[in-house]
């Protein structure tokens, strides 16, 4: 008889599973979060740095043309 289980133990096992999938799934959107932050953080500093160096480019360019 060990190799069967009551309807119980198979409900106690389902509790324990759904549980462990649970908290698994928070920790994932947890972390899905997280890097969506960080892709976001980089983001703005990529606008910035591309932003100065536009403008310096186009200052440089300019003085360029206009000797």
């Amino acid at each position: 008889m060990d190799k069967y289980a009551s309807k119980e133990e198979l409900k106690h096992a389902q509790e324990l599973l759904a549980e462990k999938i649970d908290h698994r799934s928070d920790v994932i959107e947890e972390k899905i979060v997280d890097v969506k932050n960080q892709v976001e953080s980089s983001n703005k500093l990529l606008y910035w740095i591309l932003g100065i160096f536009g403008a310096v480019f186009t200052g440089l360019l300019v003085a360029i043309l206009t000797k």
